[in-house]
């Protein structure tokens, strides 16, 4: 499989269930897709980027990991409080894909990136916190 290259999309609309049902739609199109909430817990508990925790043996998996897949990233579940580090950390993992097509690695004394093909569909209640290039205001479905 040959990647022309990505295509980030924000959708903007007020109407709830949306990223379920697009993420429903998408897992039909292509061979690989996964929907991640942008929830203030899931950001500063989850793990989106690969790391090397102490005392483990090979790299913890991150939800960002996946090869020539599409994530649909629901910004509507944020709401007001506290981002802790790692819910940093996540979220410029996330800038990273988008922006930049590459995905940070921890590996505790070294950091290091790599390439990757993973298309964005983020939508969101207002504009993105994320630097999304193309945009479409007032979506409805």
């Amino acid at each position: 499989m040959v990647n022309l290259g990505t295509l980030h999309v924000n959708l903007i609309t007020k109407s709830p269930g949306v990223a379920q049902t697009l993420q429903h739609i998408v897992s039909n199109l292509v061979p690989r897709s996964s929907y991640l909430p942008l929830s203030l817990q899931r950001l500063n508990e989850g793990t989106f980027c690969p790391a090397m925790k102490e005392g483990t043996i090979g790299l913890i998996a991150g939800e960002l990991q996946g090869a020539n897949s599409i994530i649909v990233v629901d910004e509507s579940k944020l709401v007001e409080g506290k981002l802790e580090s790692k819910g940093i950390a996540n979220l410029q993992g996330l800038k990273s894909v988008i922006e930049f097509g590459k995905l940070p690695i921890d590996l505790q004394y070294h950091e290091m990136s790599v390439d990757v093909d993973i298309g964005c569909l983020v939508v969101s209640e207002g504009p993105s916190l994320l630097k999304v290039r193309k945009r479409r205001e007032e979506f409805y479905f």
